[in-house]
């Protein structure tokens, strides 16, 4: 992603884990961060959506 400001490459990376038993995950997890530009200071939020970070597998019994 870049800055809208100031059009520097950023990078963002979110981890998480769902673990799950006896039920399945059906929506995906919406979240919303707050980051700044450490090259201009500009500051911004972006939508973080679980499908975009992380895949969630069924544990093998």
């Amino acid at each position: 992603m870049k800055c809208p400001k100031c059009d520097e490459e950023l990078t963002v990376k979110v981890g998480s884990k769902v673990h799950c038993e006896k039920c399945s995950v059906l929506s995906d997890m919406t979240s919303v961060a707050t980051v700044r530009c450490e090259k201009c200071g500009h500051i911004f939020q972006i939508a973080v959506q679980s499908k975009n970070i992380f895949s969630v597998k069924k544990d093998k019994i």
